[in-house]
């Protein structure tokens, strides 16, 4: 598997609650007459307030992750996605204190191309708060930090997710949505990820097992993809060495 189970399944959860993504944005700087890499966000994504999916009836959004000003005001929410799957993973430096102009600078770099501002002043404004907060709201937007995580880091005051709030989403929410409502038989999904199918597999209401085992099977595959994909990188480097 080449990409990251973790994100990967982020970047889906993001998309089953309405919002468009991209992944893996690279941020540069200029460093004496070069450009650089200075940084990376594991996934942007935006959504926008009438969002919903239909399919005979309004899919349920997950009440965890959704901004409540955000819908009651109709706002648009930008949210910076970082996923940490690895157990002793931290939070990248540029959310941690103490606050200053080389974050800030990072933070308007990732602003300025989701788009919603044109004004730099503006833009470091809003930079700035959302580097020492979970939220910032400007006009029509708000601008999100959001930690997905094994574990809740108590010592951060921003919004968490964690791994197995997701799966308990898939499991007691999404998947069961169409045995719920009466429907003889699931919508196909054909098209999607073989990984996401595979953890859609073991969340189908029909697959046997009570709730909880479901949500163990999932967290269980995270891990062991997570396990076998970092096998060639270790090996590599032992190669390298």
């Amino acid at each position: 598997m080449d990409v990251d189970p973790y994100e990967l399944l982020v970047r889906w959860y993001l998309r089953f609650n309405g919002y468009l993504g991209v992944e893996n944005f690279v941020l540069h700087d200029t460093v004496e007459g070069g450009n650089v890499q200075v940084g990376e966000t594991d996934i942007l994504a935006v959504r926008f307030p009438h969002s919903r999916e239909d399919p005979g009836f309004a899919l349920q959004n997950d009440h965890k992750l959704m901004d409540e000003g955000a819908v009651r005001d109709g706002l648009i929410d930008f949210v910076v996605a970082e996923v940490k799957g690895r157990r002793h993973d931290t939070l990248n430096d540029v959310w941690r204190t103490p606050a200053g102009d080389v974050k800030t600078d990072r933070i308007a770099y990732l602003i300025r191309w989701l788009g919603p501002l044109s004004d730099d002043k503006t833009i470091r404004e809003v930079a700035a708060r959302l580097q020492t907060s979970d939220g910032v709201v400007h006009g029509h937007f708000v601008f999100r930090v959001v930690l997905f995580a094994r574990n809740v880091q108590r010592q951060l005051t921003l919004k968490q997710i964690t791994f197995h709030d997701i799966a308990h989403f898939l499991v007691h929410v999404r998947a069961p949505c169409w045995k719920d409502r009466g429907f003889g038989a699931r919508s196909p999904h054909n098209q999607w990820h073989p990984f996401i199918k595979e953890i859609w597999k073991i969340a189908d209401p029909q697959a046997g097992q009570d709730a909880q085992a479901k949500i163990d099977a999932i967290l269980e595959l995270l891990n062991q993809t997570a396990s076998q994909r970092a096998k060639p990188a270790a090996q590599q480097a032992q190669a390298n060495a």
